[in-house]
Formats: structure tokens, sequence, C-alpha cells
């Protein structure tokens, strides 16, 4: 797909560059309007599409973009504003809400009653305002006010709960930020519920300080500290006891404790999987060397790696991957050539990470071609490709990985992959300055170093 311009994009593949937030999608819909994809563009804006909530950023103001002074926007705009108003299906998400203040801002009369409407009908019962920063960012200091004031009410029935506070809901280093904090001290001496919302906000404040205070060091140092404390809380023999019972360890907890393992500690978990035949034990010890090096080439675990179960294979190539025996190497191109390789093996690439040879990247290519990977699968082995290109310089894999993976951090990485081996096409930097993620547009934009 990154050889292909705006012209040559289908319907399908519009979806996919939608999803993924790719610029090529909005660069289509800037030359040729989006009629023919209008559905795709109010779904996208309705729902969030993104791999990842949580780490990649709001949407809104890059979905406005589709359709902002357009001949779709009263088509859009109406469909936005009747999904808003029909609560029952749809608890609106925040990006739905930020994309009808951006409207609003623009002047949409229309877009703006409804957004109001919206935030403030809730009966929140305990719970955050849906919509709170969109209206925040439409009204500005009093809308932020009754937020303060119904968040507030929250923390005086449970001092403990969470609320978004005001560098949520306002940016930071902005004057609608500073004008907020000011008006929210002048109230709180008379406003209980206010006062509470802003000893929250204090604490907030006072916690990030202490984290600026710390050189990126001394985090690193105070959070590994805090781990191996938490890892030194099992020993091995706690482990082995309950490696065939899930409901009492979880899988990150065998990752953490290979973390933080001693020599000791690994010798001794290999001198069981010896002889351990219980699949099930075999494959909760081998998550312990997801993060934990393995010391030498070991009998069960090299037998583990040909086992029938994708599963149980997978697990085992995570633990090879840090030997360097060309054995490792070998293992893996035989598995990439292998009628039976599995959309739930990813790992197998990490097997070439110590061991890429010239024709390995078009092997791994082909390999992937054949496989027929969901979101989670395709995210799975682009993950696993960034160790390769942790170690080696492939442009070839990483044009794969910012061509199909879901997930911006990974698209990210791709590109700095790309920037780094100084073989980033001109077209896939074209289409990077109109990505969704603000790194990604940062990247390509700034001089080269």
């Amino acid at each position: 797909m990154t050889e292909q311009t705006a012209e040559k994009l289908t319907r399908e593949q519009f979806a996919r560059m939608l999803r993924h937030g790719r610029g090529a999608a909005l660069l289509y819909a800037q030359e040729h309007g989006i009629a023919d994809v209008e559905d795709l563009v109010i779904e996208a804006c309705v729902e969030k599409q993104a791999y990842d909530e949580q780490c990649e950023p709001h949407r809104a103001a890059w979905m406005y973009r589709f359709f902002k002074d357009t001949p779709a926007y009263p088509r859009l705009s109406a469909a936005l504003l009747a999904q808003l108003a029909f609560k029952p299906d749809n608890p609106c998400s925040e990006q739905l809400c930020e994309l009808v203040a951006l409207m609003a801002i623009d002047g949409d009369a229309a877009a703006a009653a409804a957004l109001r409407r919206y935030v403030w009908s809730q009966d929140t019962d305990g719970e955050c305002l849906s919509g709170a920063r969109a209206i925040a960012l439409l009204d500005g200091v009093p809308a932020l006010v009754e937020v303060a004031r119904r968040h507030g009410k929250i923390l005086l029935a449970d001092p403990d709960d969470y609320v978004e506070g005001l560098s949520y809901l306002l940016d930071e280093d902005t004057p609608a930020h500073a004008a907020a904090l000011a008006e929210l001290e002048r109230l709180a001496g008379s406003d209980a519920a206010v006062e509470a919302f802003l000893s929250q906000h204090q604490r907030y404040v006072n916690r990030d300080a202490q984290d600026e205070s710390l050189t990126a060091e001394e985090r690193a140092d105070r959070r590994e500290a805090y781990f191996k404390e938490q890892a030194g809380k099992v020993n091995v023999e706690q482990l082995l006891r309950t490696a065939a019972d899930e409901a009492h360890r979880s899988s990150f907890a065998y990752r953490h404790f290979g973390q933080y393992a001693s020599a000791d500690d690994i010798d001794q978990i290999l001198r069981h999987l010896s002889f351990e035949t219980r699949l099930a034990v075999s494959k909760n010890l081998l998550r312990i060397f997801q993060w934990a090096i393995l010391p030498r080439m070991h009998p069960r675990i090299w037998e583990l790696a040909h086992d029938g179960d994708p599963g149980v294979r997978n697990l085992a190539f995570q633990a090879l991957a840090h030997l360097t025996d060309p054995v490792v190497g070998e293992l893996g191109r035989a598995r990439l050539r292998a009628a039976d390789l599995s959309p739930d093996e990813a790992h197998v690439l990490q097997l070439l990470t110590k061991q890429l040879q010239p024709g390995d990247e078009a092997l791994i290519l082909s390999a992937l071609q054949r496989l027929e990977l969901d979101a989670e699968q395709l995210h799975a082995f682009g993950m696993a490709m960034r160790d390769v290109l942790d170690a080696n310089d492939a442009p070839a894999l990483a044009l794969w990985l910012y061509d199909t993976n879901p997930c911006a951090i990974c698209r990210e990485y791709a590109v700095e992959a790309l920037l780094d081996a100084k073989a980033m096409p001109k077209a896939v930097a074209e289409e990077c300055r109109q990505d969704a993620c603000d790194e990604i547009r940062a990247l390509v934009s700034a001089p080269a170093g």
C-alpha cells in the first residue's frame, strides 16, 4: 500500500487507513471528497478506532479535517449530532464530544446547543461527566467551574475516588487554564465541592512536581526498585507450586519474576523444566524467559520449540531468541518456510534477531504474506519485528511494520527506523505529514539530523 497513491485507494483500503489513523485516508479525502466513504468517516468519528485508546492520541481534530469546510459538512454534522443525542446505546466517547465542540467553536449553533444539552443533562450518580473536556473547550471558565463542582461532589462522597483533574480538562500553559484556576481559588472558600476539586488538583500538581524533580535515571531506579521488591516476594518454590493454576498466578507474574531472578533461580527453573511433563506447567515456566535471559541452550526448551501447539512454540521462541547459536536462526528460517506456520507464533521473527542474514528479509515478508492476520496478530508480529529492527538495518521490514500495524506507536517506531536508515520513501513521508499521530507528523517535519 505504501507505493500506492490516493487515486488507487479502494473502499477497503480507505477503511483500513482510516482505522489506523494513516495520512493516506486524509489525502484521499482531500483529493476526492468522502461521498463514497461517508459512512466510514461517520463511524470513525463516533467510535474511537485507535488500537490502544489509552496510549494513542485523540483523533478529534484529525477527523474534523475530513469534512470541515466541505460539501459533506451538513450531512456529517447532522449525523454526529444525532449520535450525540442517542444516549441509550451510545456512551458518547470523548472524541465525538470534542468533534462537536470543534464544530461549535467554528460557529455551528446547533452543535453548541447539542453538546451543552448532552453534558448538562447527565445524571452522573458518582461518575465523571462525559464530555467534560469538550464543554470546557467550548465554554471556557464557566463550564469548567460547573464541571469542577460536579466532580468535587464525587470527592466529597469519597475522597479517594478518581476524577479528571484541571490539567486534563484544560491544557496547561494556556490563558484558559490560568483563568480557570484563579476562578476556582476564588470560589473554593465558599463552595465545598469546588474546594474538594481544587485540593485534588493540588495533589496531582504536587505528585507531578515530585516526579519532575527527579532525573530520568532516578525515576527509572525508583521504578526498578519497586518492581524488584515486588518480584522478591515470590520465590522459586512458590512459583513452582502455583505454575499449573492460572487462577493463582498471572502470566505477568512469571515475566516479572524472570526479570529479577538470580542465576541460581534460573538454574532451578531449568532443572525443573528438564523433567516437567505437564504442558500447562511448562508453558507457565516458559513465560519466565520472556524477560529472563536464557543462559544456554536447554534441551527441554528446544523440544518445546517443536511442539505441536503454536502457543507453546511461541513461548519457547522467546526464550531461544536470547541465544547467539546459529541453530536458533536455522529454526526460525525453517518455521518461516513451514506450511503450518501459525498466526499465533509471532515470536518466530525474534529467532532471527541475532541471526539475520542476506535473504532473510525476503523470507520473512514472504511468510507474512501467506498468513491471514487479524489486528492483534499484526500487532504481535509487529512487536517481534521491532526487536529485529533494534538489532538490524532492515528497511523492507520497517516498511512492512509501517504499512500493516494498527498501532500508532508501532508505526512511529517504523518511521524512526526508516529515517535512521535514511530509507524513507518520499510517498511515505508525504503521507506521514497528514498522520493522525502528532509524534509521527513531528518526525517527518523535523530537520534531518
